[in-house]
Formats: structure tokens, C-alpha cells, sequence
């Protein structure tokens, strides 16, 4: 461990038993993961006696798989020399191979109600992982959901129609577990279930007991904003001491498992009362080697901005149950993260407390001010050198602070080598306040020409709503001209419910309806006029139809942008044009019929139904520009990249998209470069635009099409994170009018959306999108007013001191640097990488394909001449 990291550990480390293994991306996490499962396998392997079991707990979630994907081809392709290695590169004796026919296997969690071999039921994906792994069937000893108990006291698996009947019970009146736990249930379906379920926690309890506790703890843990990510279905306020357990599912279990199962809306009953509880091992089990002092390892896996307050707290905070993660600090093993994960630890935000700066740039200047207005409390230029050299560390005394202290003199003297230390402090609170800009000021401040050409490459088909909204809105008015374009198709998040209420109301069509149905760009322009001007947008959040609380012009609006569309599709694809009432019909029951037949926990669409998603958050978004002064025409539905996924883990781009955005750019050669810059690091939708663009602009360089020096390249962030001071280059002030008209048009636009079908897992409740960037603007705005005291220019004081105010940051990235050359350069490599790791690991890959609904009871329909081909 090098001098820095050992500092930092001594200073504020409280989980000194863990090894803290930063990676440098998702590829070498998984790299990591696989190696630390297999130096702890051959550990006890190595000290227990010959063909002594050894057990060993499995967590699921997104986060490990590239790590297991390496661990089963490692131990498939042992003896190769390229495994060789790879094991001595990470000093893994290769002549003891691990045994995989001694692990008793156990998992940490599943879902209930659920069948066992549902696509995504723990575990389905366990057993095969297990197959893989070569765990003998007799070893593993998993959680299922689909139990129950007969009237002699025996727990078995469910008949089909007993889990049917079950799952009607829950659907209408919820999972009742807390009624079953009052002993305020008869003796009916759901008690039996109940009644198993609890049964089988015990007895998983007694099956742990029975091995003296598992030899390895193998877990992730859920997302949390603030820190509170959940470890196994542990949550919140779970008793260290806690024993294996049912429970009715609490909103982070929802929220990360919804997309799995169709949508929020599924997770929930009419009455929104819960539909789906977990089983979990509690610590007491989890740990209990530990415990009891025998020697057991932890391996903790956490990857993506969501879990660094979690990975905080857990590495630098005192133990509470209000933060489970934090329930492992006395482990012995190691946690491995990412650039997301790891943001928040000193290490990254304090580096010069623990390692000497030789070359302070003008972004390490910024950086140093800011974190240490943070740190004390007190505006930049208020700062002084006493501020930075006096800040002790929590709990850290003695030689360490001293030493601490000794990097601090020796970084102040490097800082003020050229300049004094008012100069530096004076010229960062000044560069913060001339950040600051009115929406309507964007293009000035910008030096954009008139009517300049602007390009917007986004995510999904609402991200530029959320980040830009009042900035696009002024670049309209400003005169220049915008296109906006979309990489990921986004049909995932729409609720077939939804879908449904629009297809039946396609299916009261007259004839004359279907003849003189208007054009796609005039019906846009027309909803677009109707939801500019409608006063009582959706405030319910847990309001899981949104249809019903549109007026009937709306409705019949959306009914007929869909049907353009869908007979634009059926016409081109199918050579079917449905020109008549029957017609119209028939399909109607057809989609709707089929897409109800869609398994619980896997099921996908069909090509048709995604086509339909899609068209409708291409209306919505159409709708939401046209209302911000886009023409229909700059508007463009989404492009056809290869990674978008409709289930489960996925893929990261190919040369082939990145084509596609080199052929946007070089197509508009625009002024203004636009796109979200998150730099989250898990090449999902959002990190796998971000690079895509990186790597098109430097292409279009190499190959002299384009010339960097030309283009200004803008970035923006919404939802899922902030671009937090020292990064920013622009800081967009929004006056509370201006916060409260962006919450109202995109409750008001974005209906799919309100709320969403696959909401924000690391939040607290579920909410609407648009307060999460609300929430975003407010603690900016709270972090600038802080960060400039009395130094906030005069015309700003007014927004900044109002709590409904609010500030977006943006970033404008220096093409032409050698830094973003070079960051490309990492950044190709590191694609490559991931790319290979996400494709092998990914759902598809790992447990083929998703099932899709059934045609069979709609063969008639099928084959019926109304829709005959389709």
C-alpha cells in the first residue's frame, strides 16, 4: 500500500480490516471481484481439511456479473497460458485451482410471490451461475418464492394454479404480511404462502448455524443517495443483530426490481398497497464466522455514483443501522469500487492532504478552493491559509495528524510558489461569480452568432427537457436553430397500462375518424398548444394512471398520433393498412391480448409493442420542444444503436454508433455541441452517449473533417447526478417562476413519465423526475451562496437567496486540449474493454434469451385476414 493510502486509512479509515481497491473501470472491478473471490476460496481451501466444505453467500444485482463472467472463464480455461497470466499478475498461486465442488452455496435474498425459474428470479440466475461454476445441485441451498404450506406442516413448491390464485389474492388486496405477522389472517392462500416463507427464513437460520457460518460473504449493495443502500434486503434501521426475515417490499426493493417486472405500477395494487414482499439473511447470519471469531472474508462490490455515500459512510463514518453498509466495518476483506463509487471518499476530494500537488493548475486551484469552502464552512474569499492548515481531521490525532499537517505546509508552500494565496482565493471567487448567467443570457455568454446551428444528442427522449428546458427555450428565441436527437429509444419505461388506455381508445375510432384523422405534425402542434396551457398538470406521484387524468381532447389526441404512426409502420413493414373499423379492432384486441400474456419477472415485447412505446415518448417529446420554439422537424426520433436493451444487463457501443453520431455532427456542423456529461462510469445509456461523442468529435479530427477549434461542446446533467462547482463553466440562475413552470410542463408533457415506470431507485420515495432536478438546482444553488458569501453579484442575490430558486451547472469541454485528447485516448481503450466485459456478462449472454408473450390463444386474430402478416 503506498504512503498516501496508508495515510488516509490511519486518518480515516473506520473499517481497517477492509482493503479499499479503487478501480479504473467496470472491467478491472470485475477483474478485482473475481480475483479476491478466489485468493479467499484458496485461502480456506488451503487451511481446512481436505474436502471440508466451504460455504459461501452469492449476492445478485447488476454489479458483479463481469466479475463472476471472469471467475467461471477463469476456472473453465485454468491451465491456459493467457489465465496464467493474469492469476500471477495478481500474485494467485495457478497450481492450486479452486475446488468448486467443495462450496456450499447460499444466497442473500429474493422476491415473493415469484416462480423460481422466472427470468429474473434470484434463483434462476444463481443456479446458473452455480451451473457454470460447476456447484454440485446438492449444495446449493437457495431462497424461492413460490412455496407454500400443506395442512400437515410440510413446505413445498406451488402447483401452477396455486401460485394463479395466489397471485389473484395479492393483486387485489396486497401482500399481507403485516396482517399475518398480527396473527390477524385465516387460514387461505396468502397465509400458507406467508407461512412457508417464514418457515423457510428459519430454516436457512438453522442451515447456517448447522456450517458455523459462511467462510465468505460475497455482496453488493443497493443505491442510496443518502448512503442507506441497502446490503442483501436489508434495510434502513435493520438490527445488526438481525435474523433472516420476510417483509413487505420497501420502496428501494421496489424501485430496483420494477423494470423486471413491467413497471412501478406492477409492484403496487390499486389501492397502492405493496403486491410483493422479501426474504432475507440478516447480519446475524451473514456474519456469523465473524461473530463468533472464526475467520470468515467480506467482499463488498460498489459500483456508480449512486453508491458513494454508502461507500462514505461505510469507509469514513461511526456504524448505524440507518446505514446498512455500515453494518460490515469490522469485516475482514476487501471493497472494490469505481471512479463513482469512490467520488465522495477524502482521498479524491482531499488529495492534498495526503500527497504532495507538483503541479497546481488552474483546475486544481479551483478544486482546492471550493473543497475547502466546503470543509470550513466559509466563503472562498473569506479563506485563508490558517483555514487549510488548521482543518483536523475527524478523530485523526497524533502522528498522523502531524503528518497530515506536514503535506498541507508543504502543498501551501508549491500553491503560493508563483502566486500569494489572495491572488489564487481573490481569482476563484471571482471566475464563480462571472459563472453566473440568466437563462436568456446563454448565447451571449456563449458568443454564439446569430442563428447559429445547434446540436443536441441525448440519452433518452426527455434528458434535454430536464437539463436545458429554460436554456433551449432562450436559444429558440435567440433565433438559432435547434436539433435535438436521442440515442437510446427509451420504450422500457413505458407502462403497458398506459399503452393499453390508448389503444382502446384507438379502438372506439368511427370510420370517419380513421379516414380524416389529421397528419402526425399537426396533431404534435395541437397537443403540444393543449399542454402548454393546461393549469393542472399530475401531482400525485403515486398516481400509476396518468391517462385518467387527461381531458377527453388530449386522450383523443394521443389516441390519434398513435394510430398514425402505427398504420405509417404497418403499411411500410407489413403491406397492412388498417382502413377500417374491424381492422382497427382486430389489432387492438391482438396487441393488447398477446402483450397480457407476458410472464411475470422476464417477460419482453413484442417488436410492434416497442415500436408503439417508442412513438409515444417521440409524441411527448415533440410536444414538450414544440412548446420551447423547436419546429417538428428538429425534433428526431431516436437512432438505432445497438446497445439499447430491452431486458436485463446490456451491451456499450460499437464502431457502428459511433458512426452514427460522427454522421450528426459532420451532417449540422454545428456552432454548439450539446450533450449530457455526467461521467458516470457503468457505460449505461448515459455514460455510453457521453463517450460516444468523445470518441466521434476525436475521429472526425483525426480524419480532418472536423476542426475542434471551431466547435463549442456544451455538457448538462438532470436527474441522476449535478455538475458540482469546481467542474462547472456555466451556472444557469432560474428564478423561482422559472423552477415552477419547468416542474409543471414536464408533469404536464412527459404523462408516460409522470411518474416514471422505472424511477430513480436511489432516492428515498418515488417522485416525479422533474423534482429530482428541482432538488439538484436548490443544493447548487446552496453551494454556490456559500461558496460566494457576499461576493454574489447583486442582479443574482434576490434568486439566490430565495429557497425556491434554483442553478444548473453546465461544463464546456476544451476540445483542443491536449487533456481531451488524451482523456479520448483513455477513453477508446477503456470502451474496448468494457464493450468485451459488458457483451459477456450481459443477460442475453448469461441466460439467453427473455421469454416473449404468447401468440397461441390469439392465432385467430393472427391469422385473421384483418390483420393477417402483421
Amino acid at each position: 500500500m503506498s504512503v498516501p493510502n496508508l495515510i488516509y486509512k490511519a486518518a480515516y479509515s473506520h473499517a481497517p480490516g477492509m482493503q479499499v481497491l479503487i478501480s479504473k473501470d467496470i472491467d478491472e472491478a470485475g477483474e478485482l471481484w473475481a480475483v479476491q473471490i478466489i485468493k479467499a476460496l484458496q485461502f480456506f481451501m488451503q487451511r481446512l481439511p481436505q474436502e471440508a466444505p466451504i460455504a459461501v453467500h452469492f449476492c445478485t444485482g447488476d454489479t458483479p456479473w463481469i466479475g463472476y463472467r471472469k471467475l467461471v472463464d477463469w476456472c473453465d480455461k485454468w491451465d491456459s497460458a493467457e489465465v496464467r497470466a493474469v492469476l500471477h499478475r495478481y500474485g494467485i498461486d495457478s497450481d492450486h485451482k479452486p475446488d468448486m465442488k467443495r462450496i456450499i452455496a447460499f444466497p442473500l435474498d429474493a422476491i415473493f410471490p415469484q416462480k423460481r425459474n422466472a427470468y429474473y428470479a434470484f434463483a434462476n440466475i444463481l443456479n446458473i451461475l452455480f451451473e457454470n461454476l460447476h456447484i454440485p445441485e446438492a449444495n446449493r441451498h437457495l431462497f424461492y418464492g413460490d412455496i407454500i404450506m400443506d395442512d400437515t406442516g410440510k413446505v413445498r413448491t406451488m402447483s401452477d394454479d396455486e401460485f394463479s390464485s395466489l397471485m389473484q389474492d395479492v393483486e387485489q388486496n396486497g401482500i399481507l404480511l403485516d396482517e399475518f405477522h398480527a396473527h390477524k389472517l385465516g387460514k387461505d392462500i396468502q397465509y400458507r404462502h406467508l407461512k412457508a416463507m417464514q418457515h423457510h427464513a428459519r430454516e436457512m437460520t438453522v442451515k447456517i448455524e448447522e456450517l458455523n457460518g459462511a467462510h465468505i460473504f460475497l455482496s453488493g449493495v443497493g443505491p442510496s443517495y443518502d448512503g442507506k443502500g441497502h446490503v442483501g434486503f436489508m434495510e434502513a434501521g435493520t438490527s445488526f443483530a438481525q435474523k433472516a426475515f420476510v417483509s413487505p417490499a420497501g420502496y428501494f426493493v421496489t424501485a430496483g426490481h420494477a423494470k423486471e417486472n413491467g413497471g412501478i405500477a406492477t409492484m403496487y395494487t390499486r389501492d397502492k398497497k405493496a403486491m410483493y414482499g422479501f426474504i432475507t439473511f440478516g447480519f446475524y447470519e451473514v456474519l456469523y464466522r465473524q461473530r463468533n471469531r472464526d475467520r470468515q472474508i467480506v467482499i463488498v462490490m460498489a459500483t456508480t455514483n449512486n453508491k458513494a455515500e454508502s461507500v462514505r459512510r461505510f469507509i469514513e463514518e461511526e456504524a448505524s443501522t440507518e446505514y446498512p453498509l455500515t453494518g460490515l466495518q469490522q469485516s475482514t476483506g476487501a471493497i472494490i469500487l469505481d471512479q463513482g463509487s469512490a467520488y465522495r471518499l477524502k482521498f479524491l476530494t482531499n488529495p492534498w492532504d495526503f500527497d504532495t500537488i507538483s503541479d497546481w493548475t488552474p483546475q486544481w486551484v479551483r478544486k482546492f478552493f471550493v473543497q475547502t469552502s466546503k470543509d470550513r464552512g466559509k466563503p472562498v474569499h473569506k479563506l485563508e491559509p490558517k483555514d487549510f492548515l488548521h482543518l483536523v481531521p475527524t478523530g485523526c490525532h497524533g502522528r498522523i495528524s502531524s503528518l497530515i499537517r506536514d503535506i498541507r505546509r508543504e502543498n501551501l508552500r508549491l500553491l503560493t510558489a508563483e502566486h500569494f494565496w489572495q491572488y489564487h482565493r481573490d481569482q476563484v471567487s471571482t471566475e464563480l461569480a462571472d459563472k453566473l448567467v440568466f437563462a436568456d443570457k446563454v448565447s451571449e455568454k456563449l458568443k454564439l452568432a446569430r442563428e447559429s446551428h445547434i446540436l443536441i444528442i441525448n440519452p433518452h427522449l426527455d434528458d434535454e427537457y430536464l437539463g436545458l428546458q429554460r436554456v433551449i427555450h432562450e436559444f429558440t428565441r435567440d433565433g438559432h436553430k435547434v436539433h435535438t436527437y436521442y440515442l437510446a429509444k427509451g420504450y422500457t419505461a413505458v407502462h403497458d397500462s398506459f399503452i393499453f388506455a390508448i389503444l382502446e381508445r384507438i379502438k372506439r375510432f368511427t370510420k370517419n375518424e380513421i379516414q380524416d384523422c389529421p397528419t402526425y405534425e399537426e396533431i404534435v402542434a395541437q397537443l403540444s398548444r393543449l399542454r402548454s396551457n393546461r393549469n393542472n398538470p399530475l401531482n400525485d406521484a403515486m398516481n400509476f394512471e396518468p391517462w385518467y387524468c387527461m381531458a377527453e381532447e388530449e386522450q383523443l389526441l394521443m389516441a390519434q398520433s398513435l394510430f398514425v404512426q402505427l398504420n405509417k409502420y404497418l403499411k411500410h413493414e407489413r403491406g397492412v393498412d388498417v382502413d377500417s373499423v374491424q381492422k382497427l379492432g382486430a389489432l387492438v384486441d391482438f396487441l393488447t391480448g398477446v402483450t397480457k400474456t407476458k410472464p411475470f419477472w422476464g417477460g419482453v415485447d413484442l417488436e410492434i409493442m416497442s415500436h408503439i412505446k417508442t412513438w409515444t415518448r417521440v409524441t411527448e417529446t415533440s410536444a414538450a420542444l414544440m412548446s420551447l420554439g423547436l419546429r417538428f422537424s428538429e425534433v428526431h426520433p431516436p437512432l438505432d444503436v445497438t446497445w439499447y436493451s430491452s431486458f436485463g444487463r446490456g451491451y456499450t457501443a460499437n464502431q457502428s454508433d459511433i458512426e452514427q453520431v460522427k454522421h450528426l455532427i459532420e451532417s449540422h456542423k454545428p456552432a454548439l455541441l450539446i450533450t449530457n456529461g455526467e461521467g458516470f462510469p457503468d457505460y449505461g445509456a448515459h455514460s455510453t452517449t457521453e463517450v460516444s461523442t468523445y470518441l466521434a468529435l476525436a475521429e472526425l479530427h483525426h480524419e480532418g473533417k472536423l476542426e475542434l477549434s471551431s466547435l463549442k461542446y456544451l455538457q448538462y446533467a438532470g436527474v441522476w447526478e449535478r455538475i458540482p462547482a469546481q467542474d462547472a463553466d456555466l451556472s444557469v440562475v432560474l428564478a423561482e417562476a422559472e423552477m415552477a413552470e419547468f416542474s409543471r410542463g414536464f408533469r404536464n408533457f412527459y404523462a408516460s413519465q409522470a411518474p416514471a415506470p422505472v424511477p430513480d431507485s436511489g432516492t428515498n420515495t418515488i417522485n416525479f423526475f422533474s423534482d429530482q432536478v428541482c432538488e439538484n438546482a436548490r443544493v447548487t444553488k446552496e453551494e454556490i451562496s456559500l461558496l460566494l458569501g457576499s461576493h454574489i453579484p447583486s442582479e443574482f442575490q434576490p434568486i439566490l437567496c430565495n429557497p425556491l430558486g434554483g442553478v444548473l451547472n453546465y461544463k464546456l469541454v476544451q476540445l483542443n486540449s491536449p487533456q481531451f485528447l488524451s482523456m479520448v485516448a483513455h477513453k477508446r481503450e477503456e470502451l474496448e474493454r468494457v464493450r468485451k466485459a459488458k457483451e459477456k456478462s450481459s443477460s442475453k449472454t448469461f441466460q439467453g434469451d427473455a421469454p416473449k408473450p404468447s401468440i397461441k390463444d390469439f392465432e385467430k386474430l393472427y391469422y385473421s385476414e384483418d390483420i393477417k402478416h402483421m
